[in-house]
């Protein structure tokens, strides 16, 4: 559908482009979303401890996939649907496309939660960890609220309702982590076993969504329903309507459950290459209890903030190249890969040179001996993720949406590789994983680089943006490691921590400001992304 075909007369109520306020609610909840799962496995991991981490991750990595299949391109095509429906005046249209969306996601999301909990045992034995059954039935059930929330967010995000998207994001994170904790709290002093206590946990997940859903439908009901009824619209029976959906939903839902269907292949290979090695299925449970723990969201967190730069670069770029203005294409590149650097060079940098320190102050419970060299091991796929996702939408952009669909499978399937030779191997066990996860990131970058390296009128200067940023993040982080080893040695390692954390900042900014980079962002486009999309939708 064409960004005209859903531009509204003036005269009506303005739908033309999603507004500053509504962008920056959704990119605020995405991180407020970051962080309370980081704050979430904090008190949950000193509960639950390696093992019951283990058993909860495992639930969830099971979880993503079947959650994937019945949610991932749900909203976006629901949003396509409706908005076309509302430029063309058509109430009972929209009506009718979210009606049996909602009947037809009720139907598709209760099977899944009846699969997933039949086949829990099955699945169990699968990733090799049996004892995480009770904690995938107990988290099958979320799957129908989340479904459902899937379809209602779809419909105020054509009626350009951001906020009340947002809000029930942030309505779904407390939740979890409210009544998680709670149930957390209630099976531990009732002396239930770690298997138990994950699965009492993991039931924050379905309050939380009901939450969610909860107030997404008080919202929908509070939607204008004073539309002129354009007259002579036909409206297509049920079938064509389903049909519609599921052609938009099908290709988004495909290339979202290459990467979840890929973490559940490694989940059960990396338990099961642990145990061949001489590891207990408690000991390996543990261990990549740990892992999903300690590195994995410090490394999302830091995606978290980065990722807001290819959604904002892509409805940009577009413009620029129907138009065929590639210097100004080529300069909003240049300008996003610059950012992304600026961003994401002192997180890697900073996290890696004191992984031990960050683990310490936050996971208070947990075997840091295990979780920082890991960390150290995963990290730096930020940096490759980072250029990853601008590289993709720059793809997108073009209409190639295929390109990005095959990079991440091949480098799926890469990892896979990978992470088996290396987890095989006693000398690196648990660590595989983490290497692989990195070696799979270069390979779908490679991947997405050799797609746009064919096109001549396209610039994708990344040394040149990146090595500036990196540099002053080194030197900035090296000359904190410095104080704290000489003036700061006695002192308390939390406060030592965040001193060193300040002191890093203030030479990075001063660096970059004398290096020229923020010279360089203030020239580019990214001050003017929220007016350029407005114009292009």
């Amino acid at each position: 559908m064409k960004a005209e075909e859903i531009t509204v007369n003036e005269g009506r109520e303005q739908r033309s482009g999603p507004g500053l306020n509504g962008a920056l609610s959704l990119t605020l909840s995405a991180i407020i979303l970051k962080v309370l799962g980081l704050i979430y496995k904090i008190p949950l991991s000193a509960l639950l401890g390696d093992e019951g981490m283990g058993y909860f991750n495992s639930a969830y990595t099971i979880f993503s996939l079947f959650y994937l299949l019945c949610t991932a391109g749900v909203p976006k095509a629901i949003t396509m649907l409706t908005a076309e429906s509302i430029a063309k005046g058509s109430v009972k249209l929209e009506r009718k496309i979210v009606s049996v969306s909602i009947i037809a996601f009720l139907f598709i999301s209760t099977l899944s939660t009846i699969a997933l909990t039949l086949f829990s045992g099955q699945l169990a034995e699968f990733i090799g960890s049996a004892n995480s059954r009770a904690t995938i039935i107990a988290i099958a059930p979320s799957i129908i609220p989340v479904a459902l929330s899937g379809v209602i967010r779809g419909r105020l995000t054509a009626r350009l309702k951001l906020g009340a998207v947002a809000v029930s994001q942030i309505l779904d994170g407390v939740g979890k982590l409210a009544f998680g904790l709670i149930l957390a709290i209630y099976a531990s002093k009732l002396g239930f076993s770690a298997p138990i206590i994950s699965a009492f946990t993991i039931l924050g997940v379905s309050i939380g969504a009901l939450f969610s859903l909860l107030f997404l439908c008080i919202a929908s009901k509070t939607l204008k329903r004073d539309d002129k009824e354009e007259q002579n619209i036909i409206i297509p029976n049920n079938r064509n309507i389903m049909k519609r959906v599921l052609s938009i939903s099908f290709p988004i839902t495909l290339a979202s459950c290459v990467m979840s269907l890929g973490g559940l292949i490694d989940l059960s290979m990396t338990m099961r290459q642990l145990v061949a090695i001489g590891y207990t299925e408690e000991q390996a449970t543990a261990y990549y209890g740990n892992y999903t723990t300690l590195a994995v969201p410090m490394y999302n967190l830091a995606i978290s903030l980065i990722s807001p730069i290819s959604i904002a670069l892509l409805p940009v770029i577009a413009g620029h190249y129907i138009k065929g203005e590639y210097s100004k294409f080529n300069t909003c590149i240049r300008t996003a890969i610059s950012s992304s650097a600026f961003i994401c060079a002192p997180l890697v940098i900073g996290i890696f040179a004191y992984s031990e320190e960050i683990l310490k102050l936050l996971f208070r419970g947990s075997n840091i001996s295990i979780g920082a060299p890991l960390l150290c091991l995963l990290i730096p796929s930020a940096s490759i993720m980072s250029l990853l996702l601008i590289v993709n939408s720059v793809l997108e952009a073009k209409g190639r949406y295929s390109v990005p669909l095959i990079s991440m499978l091949v480098g799926s399937v890469f990892k896979i590789i990978f992470g088996y030779y290396f987890i095989s191997n006693e000398s690196f066990g648990i660590a595989g994983a983490p290497i692989g996860t990195l070696i799979s990131y270069v390979i779908s970058l490679s991947i997405s680089l050799i797609a746009l390296g064919r096109d001549k009128n396209i610039n994708m200067p990344i040394f040149s943006c990146s090595i500036i940023p990196y540099l002053n993040a080194f030197i900035s982080i090296i000359s904190s490691r410095g104080i704290l080893h000489s003036c700061l040695k006695d002192v308390n390692e939390s406060i030592s921590l965040i001193i060193c954390i300040g002191i890093s900042a203030v030479i990075y900014f001063i660096m970059s400001f004398i290096s020229g980079v923020f010279s360089r962002l203030k020239k580019g486009y990214m001050s003017k992304y929220t007016k350029k999309y407005e114009r292009i939708h």
